[in-house]
C-alpha cells in the first residue's frame, strides 16, 4: 500500500502525517506480525553531521480510525519505539537490527561518523509497528473481512530534535531527516469458504 495522495517521490519530515487506507479485503485476515513499512531515510546537515538509530523513532503519534470512528490514538509513539528497542532479543538485534534501524549491537566498523555519511546519501529501511492493533507483536490475525469500513492509519512525524542524534552531541537547525518512497506491506491470510462462513456467522468478534 502507498500513502494516501502520495507518490514514490513524496517526502515526509517533521510535522507531516503519513496516512494509509487498509481495505476490508474479502475473506481475508491481516497478519500484523509479518506486515511492515518500507522507506528511504535521508538526513541532512550543513555543518556537523547527524544520524538516526534507536529503532527509528520517527513517528510521534499513531491514530487508527474506521469509517470516521476512532479505534485508537497512541501518543508518544516514538517513546514506545525506544522502549521496545531496549527489550528486543539480543540475537535479533545482531542479525537484523540494521534492517530496522536498531544499531544497539552494530558492527564495530560502523562508526557514528560512517552511519551519518551513509544516511546523508539515503538508506533503505523496514519498520514494524511495535504497538497498536496493527502491532507486529500481536498473536492474533486482524479480521479485515468483518469491518464495515476501511481502516485508516495515520502516523505523525516526530520532531527533528527527537529523532536526529548529532555527531557532536548538540543539534543545530540544519540537522533534519526525511523519508521517501514509503510503502506499507501487509500480509494477508486467505480464508477457506468453510472457515469464512463460520467466522462470518458470529454475532460478535472482539479485536485484541
Amino acid at each position: 500500500l502507498h500513502p494516501v495522495g502520495a507518490s514514490s517521490s513524496t517526502e515526509y519530515t517533521e510535522g507531516d502525517v503519513v496516512s494509509f487506507n487498509i481495505p476490508t479485503y474479502k475473506m481475508s485476515m491481516m497478519d500484523t506480525s509479518k506486515s511492515y513499512m518500507n522507506f528511504t531515510l535521508t538526513t541532512s546537515a550543513n555543518t556537523t553531521k547527524c544520524f538516526v538509530e534507536n529503532n527509528l523513532p520517527i513517528f510521534s503519534r499513531c491514530v487508527v480510525t474506521s469509517g470516521g470512528v476512532l479505534v485508537e490514538d497512541i501518543q508518544d509513539f516514538d517513546v514506545l519505539d525506544r522502549m521496545f528497542s531496549l527489550l528486543e532479543d539480543t540475537n535479533d538485534k545482531k542479525t537484523g537490527g540494521a534492517m530496522f534501524g536498531d544499531y544497539t549491537h552494530k558492527d564495530p566498523l560502523l562508526t557514528s561518523a560512517l552511519l551519518s555519511t551513509k544516511q546523508q546519501g539515503g538508506v533503505h529501511y523496514s519498520k514494524r509497528l511495535n504497538s497498536s492493533i496493527l502491532s507486529c507483536k500481536l498473536e492474533y490475525f486482524l479480521p479485515l473481512f468483518r469491518l464495515q469500513n476501511d481502516l485508516r492509519l495515520e502516523l505523525y512525524m516526530s520532531d527533528n530534535k527527537n529523532v536526529c542524534i548529532s555527531s557532536t552531541g548538540t543539534l543545530d537547525a540544519t540537522q533534519a531527516y526525511t523519508i521517501s518512497d514509503v510503502s506499507y506491506n501487509i500480509a494477508l491470510i486467505k480464508l477457506t469458504d468453510k472457515v469464512f462462513n463460520q467466522m462470518n456467522s458470529m454475532d460478535e468478534m472482539k479485536l485484541p
